[in-house]
């Protein structure tokens, strides 16, 4: 059998354009994952949960660990934020062996709003954890999002 090659963003392309059925027919061809990030073409356009859980896909080890876990809220903030975060960084898990990478991570105020629990400011660090290695970002904008994004999941978090 003679085998087709494809560019991927030509096929990114084609998935784009395509009506309903197209999208179908590409999705059948390459498999669903290779086409589930194609409507997120920034980080900011993951605004929830369920975008962040599309995007990784139903098959990622954080998504499953997720799915499959019960809890107090803020086991289940936890595990929601470790999805979230790997999502808005593109797949990428902080490694803190690499002393040489900067990790960003939100900052919160508990007192002082309305509400009592409010987003303050971004923070960095490169060789020594202020905050769970698996809850930094890869750059300070992704963090400044997150925190004002999803604040309502770390509230569940951390209160």
């Amino acid at each position: 059998m003679e085998t087709l090659n494809i560019n991927k963003a030509n096929a990114l392309t084609a998935y784009e354009q395509a009506n309903d059925k197209g999208k179908a027919l590409l999705s059948n061809l390459f498999g669903k994952e290779v086409f589930a990030r194609a409507k997120f073409k920034s980080f900011e356009d993951i605004k929830t949960l369920a975008d962040a859980i599309e995007y990784l896909g139903e098959d990622d080890a954080q998504v499953k660990e997720l799915c499959n876990t019960s809890g107090s809220k803020d086991i289940v903030a936890y595990l929601q934020l470790r999805v979230i975060i790997k999502a808005i960084n593109g797949g990428i898990v902080t490694d803190w062996t690499d002393v040489k990478v900067y990790k960003y991570y939100p900052w919160f105020n508990a007192v002082g709003s309305n509400s009592g629990f409010s987003f303050r400011d971004c923070g960095y660090d490169y060789s020594i954890s202020n905050v769970g290695s698996r809850l930094c970002y890869t750059s300070s904008e992704r963090a400044t999002y997150a925190g004002k994004q999803f604040l309502e999941i770390y509230n569940q978090y951390i209160n």
